[in-house]
């Protein structure tokens, strides 16, 4: 179902798009960029520029493609307030669901004191690194870029094409899938295949990962339940898109060697395809990490579901700290969800040397 407005909402939307781009040339090159448009053909550039955004709505609005003008906006411009505070306002963001004064305290829970605006363009940012992990086109977990061409996920997302009873041929990563608010899907996302020389570096679960406290005995040294794959574009280094000529690359998630605060970091998120559904933002407030597993595993509260095997564990200012990879198996009431540290990961040999490289 294609994104609707209200009169004021489509008054705030070019309110924003006018603080992204206050010349022509701005706008002009942000629908070509982002949309493969025109803006000549859809006003006439005689108008002022207010004129402009206004007709770029109503051709927007007519066409189903108000949610595609608002997700090209903040692509193209994702440290602008005022489209990042816009898109959250009407669902268009995985932080949609979270109330602005939640935000307020993630930011002000920090040692760096980042403002609102600025956490949802790192957000932002951190939405075009994360992806979809797909056989054969259906969803079977999360996995987030590291490198131009690299993907990190779960060994156990990924264990038929490391065990050798699916071709890589059958595999992809979906970056940029999402929902709006209504439920309707604003973009199926973009498919990237994998490599002809796929496969990095993994290391598989333990065998107690499925078991409830307490455990018979902790994960060994190289149960640490990653795969490191190489795609076969470098999707990191190109613009985020349809066109070739917007000003940010889609980038990806720096991963830290060096050893992780746990007791520092109060807040995490975590961005994830749960049930293989479009990207959503899991917030933990007040956190209290548990280093366990002999020092292989890493414990917090935030809430995840299938499909979330995969995703990046961030702390409150988006930097990287585990690999999230399960939950509690005790039920009906699980007490934790559990990540492998990034840094155990990193220091690997091969990961390293794909890093590095």
């Amino acid at each position: 179902m294609p994104l609707t407005l209200n009169g004021i909402q489509k008054k705030d939307l070019r309110k924003a798009l006018l603080a992204a781009f206050p010349s022509a040339s701005e706008l002009r090159r942000m629908v070509a960029d982002q949309l493969d448009e025109n803006l000549a053909a859809i006003t006439a550039q005689s108008e002022s520029l207010e004129q402009n955004a206004f007709d770029l709505i109503a051709w927007a609005e007519a066409h189903g493609r108000l949610a595609d003008l608002v997700s090209a906006g903040r692509n193209q411009n994702a440290g602008n307030p005022d489209l990042q505070d816009f898109a959250a306002r009407i669902g268009l963001s995985s932080a949609a669901s979270v109330k602005a004064s939640t935000l307020e305290k993630v930011v002000s829970g920090n040692a760096t004191f980042l403002d609102v605006a600025k956490w949802r363009a790192e957000l932002t940012r951190a939405e075009w690194r994360v992806c979809r992990v797909d056989r054969d086109g259906q969803g079977r977990g999360t996995g987030f870029l590291v490198g131009a061409d690299l993907v990190l996920t779960n060994h156990h997302v990924v264990d038929d094409l490391l065990g050798g009873s699916s071709l890589a041929s059958s595999w992809s990563c979906r970056f940029d899938h999402k929902l709006s608010e209504t439920g309707g899907v604003i973009s199926m996302g973009r498919v990237v295949k994998l490599a002809s020389d796929w496969k990095v570096d993994a290391a598989p679960p333990s065998d107690v990962d499925g078991l409830a406290d307490p455990k018979p005995h902790d994960p060994a040294e190289g149960e640490l339940d990653y795969a490191l794959l190489r795609l076969a574009e470098p999707v990191g280094a190109e613009p985020v898109g349809k066109g070739s000529g917007a000003e940010e690359a889609r980038g990806w998630v720096q991963v830290p060697s060096g050893p992780v605060d746990y007791p520092a970091k109060r807040v995490i998120a975590i961005l994830q395809h749960p049930r293989t559904l479009p990207m959503k933002l899991a917030l933990g407030m007040d956190e209290a990490l548990e280093v366990a597993g002999g020092g292989r595993r890493l414990r917090y509260k935030v809430p995840t579901e299938p499909g979330s095997s995969g995703s990046p564990v961030f702390d409150g200012d988006f930097g990287l700290i585990a690999l999230h990879h399960s939950g509690d198996p005790k039920e009906p009431k699980p007490a934790y969800n559990e990540g492998i540290p990034i840094a155990l990961i990193a220091a690997r040999p091969l990961v390293a040397a794909a890093l590095k490289a």
